[in-house]
């Protein structure tokens, strides 16, 4: 060290050239900042990368496994994102979002959702939501939130490629295993005759591990909901394997990746290994199916991983976009399926008519295009007249009755002819891109007004595509579109708000959705399965618009990227542009859960990104010089208070549904250890010991339930209208049918005690449903559950009779054409008929009831006279009627009853012939 180096050294250490003061605070502070910005990039990754895993989230522990825990647990992802983000904006200005137009359109539409909420007819539904959806305006403001952190943080294109390789590997997962559950499912029902025939098979075992919904859908619950999720990341595959991915990790930290993903892999097959042997001896633990699929999705994440790392990410994109596929069509997820093959077609149209044609990349790009779409169209031949020619067969037919068949021919012939010419034409000449460009435009325009007028033709009736659509998906649907157009037209300007549907729909019930052969047979629907209706129907026509804008900015925000700026590829513009519009088109038929409507986000913040300026995060230009430590403090009781209210609390909720019905189950073990352990027959008495310790032991679940009632309650006010019926409706269920009545027979008087110990769950659970009725005047479902509750308590405490004809009458007020409100309230007529000849009341008193019970169960049958129930209802109450008569010595009223009866049967035979065996079998004829 020379001489001026340790002068200077000595200097700076004796404090003459070290900041003295206010500076030297600056620099520390700033120093300080410095740090806290890259602690909280790192936990903005952290809850970016993580809400990828969302998908995989399952827990059986929960009342809705497939939806309400997975949606927490994105929305805590979201808050893990977004806070640090919260206070990031304050340090360095390059995180903060700019203006753009996607961003103004998303704002618009939150605003409307809001507004819409405020002055809807239930806000506490609008905002939280059930856990059985999950869409309400508290998940909107969380996807607003993910959607500003990915928008605002993310604007290189590697940092995109990056995320979107996460979310492909996760959704690689879940169609391998998809797959795997079609298969399952198949299998099972053609094999699977007993547990001890699956034994001894390791294969048929995973298969049988994989099956975790009726509805498939594997860990999403539903075909439907994994359609879209995996239709989103069939395009995020095409993104990577079409655009320039340059090498993420250096080559010797790819190798020892590589080592760790096969390490992971081999584990995950050993755990499953394990749990194998553990079901050899144990057959019970296929109740825990979903643990041996855990190993096996832990190995085939190690297998991928190490395709990835190995073979590239373009190899890995075309494995995602191959099992994608075969996911989609094995799990029937057609109108997911249809929105890959549309957005497929726009992406390969855009680029005949827009992709830069001047280089000799593009002409060789060319001749492959050509190449695989013939291929394609070869495949797809094949597969439809060796797999599915009977279908292909009644569409050609269909539309030959239209004489369209030549139309569909046509069009066909016109892509083997366009794919056979871009694969053998010379590749040279400047002429040869224009004339390529000529024909992509022309047909793009072409799909556009083709696809307009299929979408016009889809909402109109007796036409070719309406009519098909309704065989293929069920009249139901058009019932249910026509119902919400009805409830649109009362409040057309800002709608009932969002997640009122299910109060609107019982308002224009239609009664055709009782007779499955012309409507399906369901009768419950709290969404209109179409994004156009439940959108008109939540937030009114502006809300639709809004919704429309936040698609149309991000197309034109990606146009402008493209075509002006020339800041975007080809495949940064074509890509999201077609996932936009496949994701819109198949959501014609289906909803949103919180997995599309993350992967939506995604979407519209990558859209966004390519409003910004290009930065290097960590050179960013900063706001303040100073710790924020009033935003730090600020923000971290902000995220914990959200956290605890939004996430914590929902989750005690969630969870404490499932501990109350274990009560229950609870009481049905008991009775069968009972009768195993004591060899007590089925049906025989019991000792008196043995009675008072079961209903001592019932008595005490009773208790117990009901705490965990007020708790799971308490916990939330998410969902809080659907856990109230839902608890109304297994208490009823137990107490109508008790399931250790199956095993034991209780004598009467300790009937009567288990009864008696029940009132104070009575009047619980009807001050519930009575808050639900207060807090929510138009929720049909709480004044139909309160008014059946009421109608069996009824018959411990007299009493309550009133309640529940005050309930009934209020039911058919809200939905006057729903015939279950009148055969109910026939039924509880006629035993309080009962009652009153019972209790030896003039034969006037008694009649006046039967007579009341039939005109509420005709009433029920005018309504729609092709409904069996109406018509069942009616018979039996004709019958009882004269049962009762007879034994009050009425012989005169029997007679009449019994000659109505038989006038109705003859007329229920008229209605429909099919409904002999039924009435033989009730003893009619």
């Amino acid at each position: 060290m020379g001489k001026k180096s340790r002068l200077k050294k000595q200097k700076y250490q004796e404090g003459s050239n070290y900041p003295q003061g206010e500076e030297r605070s600056v620099a520390v502070n700033s120093q300080a900042s410095s740090s806290l910005e890259k602690i909280l990039g790192y936990l903005i990754k952290v809850g970016l990368y993580l809400s990828t895993l969302t998908p995989l989230i399952l827990f059986n522990q929960f009342y809705f496994p497939f939806v309400g825990i997975k949606s927490l647990y994105f929305m805590a992802c979201a808050q893990i994102a977004f806070f640090p983000w919260l206070i990031l904006i304050f340090i360095n200005k390059n995180y903060r979002p700019k203006w753009n137009a996607v961003l103004a359109a998303f704002i618009l539409f939150l605003s409307i959702l809001i507004v819409s909420s405020l002055i809807g007819v239930d806000f506490s539904q609008s905002f939280w939501s059930k856990f059985e959806r999950m869409t309400g305006l508290l998940m909107w403001l969380h996807v607003f939130a993910f959607f500003l952190v990915l928008s605002s943080t993310w604007k290189t294109s590697v940092s995109w490629k990056k995320f979107f390789l996460a979310s492909v590997m996760v959704s690689s997962i879940v169609a391998l295993f998809s797959i795997l559950e079609a298969l399952g499912s198949k299998t099972y029902s053609l094999y699977f005759k007993s547990l001890t025939d699956i034994k001894n098979s390791v294969f048929l075992v995973a298969l049988k591990s994989m099956i975790l919904a009726d509805r498939g859908g594997l860990t999403l619950g539903n075909t439907s909901f994994l359609g879209t999720y995996l239709m989103f990341n069939f395009f995020l595959a095409v993104y990577l394997l079409f655009s320039n991915c340059k090498v993420f990790l250096a080559k010797n930290l790819k190798l020892v990746l590589g080592a760790v993903a096969a390490i992971i892999f081999f584990i995950g097959l050993l755990l499953f290994y394990q749990d194998y042997q553990m079901l050899q001896t144990d057959l019970s633990a296929f109740s825990l199916h979903a643990q041996p699929l855990r190993d096996l999705m832990i190995a085939a994440f190690g297998l991928l991983s190490f395709i990835w790392l190995i073979l590239g990410t373009r190899v890995f994109a075309v494995l995602a976009i191959f099992l994608t596929i075969v996911s989609l069509y094995w799990n029937e997820a057609r109108a997911a399926l249809g929105g890959a093959v549309i957005g497929s077609g726009l992406i390969f149209l855009l680029w005949l008519g827009f992709s830069n044609s001047d280089d000799k990349a593009y002409q060789k790009q060319t001749r492959i295009v050509g190449i695989t779409l013939l291929a394609l169209l070869t495949i797809g031949f094949s597969a439809v007249f060796l797999l599915k020619r009977q279908l292909f067969d009644n569409i050609v037919g269909l539309l030959g009755r239209y004489n369209l068949q030549m139309v569909l021919y046509l069009a066909l012939g016109s892509l083997v002819a366009l794919g056979t010419w871009l694969a053998i034409r010379p590749l040279r000449g400047a002429s040869f891109g224009k004339v390529t460009k000529i024909i992509g435009r022309a047909l793009l325009g072409l799909s556009i007004l083709i696809v307009l007028v299929v979408l016009i033709l889809l909402f109109l009736p007796n036409n070719p595509v309406h009519n098909l659509f309704g065989q293929m998906g069920g009249n139901a649907r058009f019932v249910n579109w026509s119902i919400a157009w009805k409830g649109f037209s009362e409040r057309p300007i800002l709608g009932w708000g969002p997640e009122n549907y299910i109060l609107v729909f019982p308002k224009f019930f239609n009664t055709c959705l009782f007779i499955s052969e012309e409507c399906g047979g369901e009768i419950w629907f709290d969404r209109a399965h179409n994004i156009i209706f439940d959108t008109l129907i939540t937030s009114g026509i502006l809300g639709l618009l809004a919704y429309l804008s936040m698609i149309l900015s991000a197309l034109w925000v990606l146009s402008k990227s493209y075509f002006k700026n020339q800041k975007a590829t080809f495949w940064a513009f074509a890509v999201p542009g077609a996932t936009l519009l496949a994701y819109f088109l198949q959501n014609l038929t289906v909803f949103d859960m919180a997995t599309s409507l993350m992967m939506f986000a995604i979407i519209l913040g990558f859209a966004a990104s390519h409003n910004q300026q290009e930065s290097n995060r960590m050179g960013g230009v900063k706001l303040i010089n100073h710790f924020p430590t009033g935003a730090v403090v600020l923000t971290s009781v902000l995220f914990i208070l959200c956290f605890l209210l939004f996430v914590v609390q929902p989750i005690k909720s969630d969870g404490g549904v499932i501990e109350a019905m274990i009560k229950e189950q609870e009481m049905g073990n008991y009775a069968r250890l009972m009768k195993e352990n004591d060899k007590i027959e089925e049906g025989s008495s019991l000792t008196q010991t043995q009675e008072v310790d079961l209903v001592n032991f019932v008595i005490q679940k009773r208790q117990e339930q009901l705490t965990k009632m007020k708790e799971t309650l308490g916990a939330s006010p998410l969902g809080k209208y659907q856990i109230r019926e839902f608890f109304a409706q297994q208490f009823e269920t137990a107490l109508r049918d008790p399931v250790y009545s199956h095993y034991l027979n209780l004598s009467q008087g300790a009937n009567m005690t288990i009864w008696q110990h029940s009132t104070t769950t009575f009047d619980f659970l009807i001050k519930e449903l009575e808050k639900s009725i207060k807090e929510s005047p138009y929720d049909y479902r709480s004044v139909l559950r309160l008014a059946s509750l009421s109608s069996l308590y009824a018959k411990l405490d007299f009493s309550k009779s009133d309640l529940a004809e005050k309930a009934f009458v209020e039911g058919i007020k809200l939905s006057p054409n729903n015939q279950q409100n009148y055969w109910l309230l026939a039924q509880h007529r006629f035993w309080l008929a009962q009652v009153f000849a019972q209790e030896g009341r003039p034969n006037i008193e008694w009649q006046n009831k039967i007579e009341e019970s039939l005109s509420f169960a005709r009433k029920a049958k005018e309504l729609n006279e092709r409904v069996w129930n109406s018509n069942a209802v009616l018979l039996y109450i004709l019958k009882s009627a004269q049962e009762l008569a007879q034994a009050k010595g009425d012989q005169a009223s029997a007679q009449k009853y019994n000659s109505l009866m038989q006038k109705e049967i003859a007329d229920a035979l008229r209605i429909n012939p099919a409904w002999e065996s039924d009435l033989s079998s009730l003893g009619q004829q």
